[in-house]
């Protein structure tokens, strides 16, 4: 169960990180996303 968890946790993690990406990209602009990636 532990390491189920574990990975859970990380995947969770993951998708947050994501998520928050996306909300930093819609917010500073199209033009600054694209200079990032």
């Amino acid at each position: 169960m532990r390491n189920s968890f574990s990975i859970s946790c990380g995947v969770g993690a993951d998708s947050r990180q994501a998520l928050l990406a996306l909300r930093l990209a819609k917010s500073s602009g199209k033009n600054r996303t694209s200079k990032a990636l």
